[in-house]
């Protein structure tokens, strides 16, 4: 862990400061290097966190624990292990020694990242990505671009 609690190693990246946007990339950075990333989200959250779509984003495998069908919010099948769906804690690391002494194994968690995405294959990812930070910052973006091409100037708000 690079946090507070529990801190047994050092950051891979040096921290570029803590706010905003700059958090998102520190963490994602730092996340880089490891096969798998622990996600856990609270029984009474009403949302998923950004920890597993982050550990997805860099190629990291997300082990989720929450209260959220994770499978369906996600952009890829077979892409996280679902710690819901495992009777202990044990059995979901032999799954993850397993899968870190099958090399060939683990790459299949991540072959999802050499396909092509179908929002109509992802129903529930396509709606959560629509209404992220993420969302909004690539919708503005796609405003701008096609606003440049028309020669408009492009309102925010």
């Amino acid at each position: 862990s690079i946090g507070d609690c529990w801190k047994n190693t050092n950051l891979m990246t040096s921290w570029l400061g803590g706010n905003g946007m700059g958090y998102h990339v520190n963490r994602m950075a730092n996340l880089r290097p490891y096969m798998f990333t622990l996600c856990h989200d609270q029984k009474e959250q009403a949302f998923v966190s950004e920890c597993v779509f982050q550990a997805l984003a860099v190629g990291s495998v997300p082990i989720y624990r929450g209260p959220h069908n994770i499978e369906s919010l996600v952009p890829c099948q077979k892409c996280v292990i679902n710690a819901n769906n495992f009777e202990s804690p044990q059995d979901v690391a032999s799954v993850v020694a397993d899968l870190i002494e099958d090399r060939e194994q683990y790459e299949q968690l991540l072959q999802w990242k050499k396909g092509t995405y179908s929002e109509s294959d992802y129903p529930g990812f396509s709606s959560f990505a629509r209404k992220s930070v993420d969302g909004a910052i690539c919708q503005l973006a796609h405003k701008v671009r096609r606003s440049q091409k028309l020669g408009k100037v492009v309102e925010c708000g």
